[in-house]
């Protein structure tokens, strides 16, 4: 006869995630998706801060928009909308168990929410320092009866305070690699740099700008692509046009499918330390494009002449002597790139994504489960 905990329970699994999350880790909200459908798992998908409702449509999601009014209504707005949330749950969950999950920083206070109206259980992703260090985040990341760090150096991070008496389980971002390497595979073509992200930091970016100009002299052929937007873009193109370099830099704006530029991309460029997670590093490995970053990322899968190259942030000599590196002994640099398409090959499969986040939830909707803190749990990959 079978304990009862040895049965799977039924369950029913609210997503909530916004703007932030779709932009920094889309793959984890695709796959994660496709496996709840994939496995019977009815689920209500909450988009927040003004998303478009363009995502996953299938199985048994559903999708509410968050559109919250101006002051003084917004108060009773929000209210109405949490309401709106625990009703559709009430109904979709019978007497099954609710799981309610925040998958990034800015939606940590709705979903605490959502969970204390419907009564469900609450998990956290984990993605950044400042859910860490932020006095009102850790007061929220308390609150859950779970915690799913990104990186293993996150959970490290996590004060015994917050972590006692929950499951903290790391998950990684899971990556389908590509079956080729990208980088230096056409020699008769220039050798590509790119960088995709926010173009909101002056210093990070200046020093990406000045480390080209100190390049070009030796690889007059090199290009670099800066792919996205923001409030430094003005600066930064005057900057081009001071250093000259103008023939070598292309600002593309935000691409949608900025990832299908890295097949014709040689260097993937982070040059600023991220504290943050961010899945273009991790796109870039599985591009198998050199990947060239300042040390002290969350990224673990950046590992020094053995998946990435790291140079000191801040220091434009190091991270041309790195371009420079790489433009110069191709064969090392495609060496390197399959590394780093290798090591995620194996250490971030979407598969593990999606049954590492199925087996917290089925853990949790478990009667008379005790949540109590393992070791073993927040032990990170080799």
């Amino acid at each position: 006869m079978e304990s009862q905990s040895d049965v799977t329970p039924r369950m029913v699994v609210c997503l909530i995630a916004g703007r932030d999350a779709v932009e920094r880790f889309p793959t984890l909200l695709k796959y994660l998706q496709l496996g709840l459908v994939d496995e019977s798992i009815p689920t209500l998908r909450v988009v927040t801060q003004g998303e478009p409702l363009t995502t996953l449509q299938t199985g048994t999601m559903l999708l509410l928009q968050d559109r919250p009014l101006a002051w003084p209504l917004g108060r009773w707005s929000r209210r109405s909308f949490i309401a709106d949330i625990a009703r559709k749950l009430e109904a979709m969950n019978g007497n099954a168990p609710t799981i309610v999950h925040g998958l990034a920083p800015g939606t940590m206070d709705i979903a605490s929410d959502v969970a204390i109206e419907s009564g469900s259980e609450l998990v956290f992703t984990v993605s950044s320092m400042k859910q860490i260090e932020d006095a009102a985040s850790m007061r929220l990341l308390s609150r859950a009866s779970a915690l799913a760090p990104i990186s293993p150096l996150l959970a490290e991070v996590l004060p015994p305070s917050v972590r006692s008496a929950k499951v903290v389980e790391i998950i990684p971002i899971g990556v389908h690699p590509m079956n080729q390497i990208a980088a230096f595979k056409n020699a008769q073509r220039a050798p590509v740099i790119v960088y995709a992200g926010p173009l909101s930091d002056n210093e990070e970016l200046e020093t990406l700008l000045r480390a080209l100009k100190q390049v070009v002299s030796r690889h007059p052929n090199v290009l670099l692509f800066l792919l996205g937007k923001g409030p430094a873009e003005d600066h930064l193109r005057r900057m081009v046009e001071s250093l000259e370099i103008s023939d070598h830099v292309t600002f593309t704006g935000r691409l949608d499918d900025w990832r299908n530029v890295l097949d014709a991309a040689d260097i993937f460029c982070i040059p600023r330390a991220q504290t943050v997670w961010r899945e273009e590093p991790l796109a870039a490995l599985a591009a198998g494009v050199c990947v060239v970053a300042a040390e002290g990322s969350l990224c673990d899968e950046l590992v020094h002449e053995r998946t990435a190259l790291l140079f000191p942030q801040g220091s434009d000599a190091a991270l041309a002597h790195c371009f420079l590196k790489l433009l110069g002994d191709t064969e090392f640099a495609r060496m390197l790139a399959a590394a780093g398409q290798g090591h995620v090959r194996i250490s971030n499969p979407p598969a593990q994504l999606v049954s590492k986040h199925i087996e917290l939830y089925r853990r949790l909707a478990r009667p008379h489960q005790t949540l109590a803190f393992s070791g073993d749990a927040v032990a990170g990959p080799k």
